[in-house]
């Protein structure tokens, strides 16, 4: 069994501060941390933070050795678009760096279209993932969570 300190101090000690800033947040804010392994790597591991054991996580930090990032479960981003508008552009460009939603097509209906910078995006609400982030991001991101929060 992996332990959340464990998957937390497993990446470079220069990311603590921002990892450990969306961990109180995600605490103060009623969501339960899990830490379970990601795959049979030693060095791989992940924290699913969750309102109970059986419900989709809000977020899902993610550790490969010293990578890390934050794959957000925004099902409902198209009720607080708007916010969008207002993030930096280092988080605008991590969140539209995420991947493609496949489509009704492909069995998913929960893919968003909206305009940034003039360019129409298509992303998937399932997959959202923040790499890289640094402490003046976390406000940005976490509006993102507790707008998310809020809808759910």
């Amino acid at each position: 069994m992996i332990t959340i300190n464990e998957i937390i101090t497993s990446v470079s000690e220069s990311c603590h501060p921002v990892i450990l800033e969306f961990h109180n947040r995600a605490v103060a804010a009623g969501f339960v941390p899990f830490a379970s392994k990601s795959s049979k790597k030693d060095n791989f591991g992940k924290v699913e933070y969750k309102k109970a054991k059986k419900e989709d996580p809000l977020y899902i930090l993610h550790v490969n050795g010293q990578k890390w990032s934050l794959r957000c479960k925004l099902f409902h981003l198209d009720r607080y678009e708007e916010l969008l508008l207002k993030l930096r552009e280092p988080v605008l460009k991590a969140m539209l760096a995420s991947r493609a939603c496949k489509g009704p097509e492909n069995g998913c209906d929960v893919g968003i279209e909206f305009t940034a910078d003039g360019k129409e995006y298509n992303l998937c609400r399932h997959a959202i993932h923040f790499k890289d982030l640094h402490e003046v991001d976390v406000d940005d991101v976490w509006g993102l969570l507790e707008a998310e929060a809020r809808c759910r």
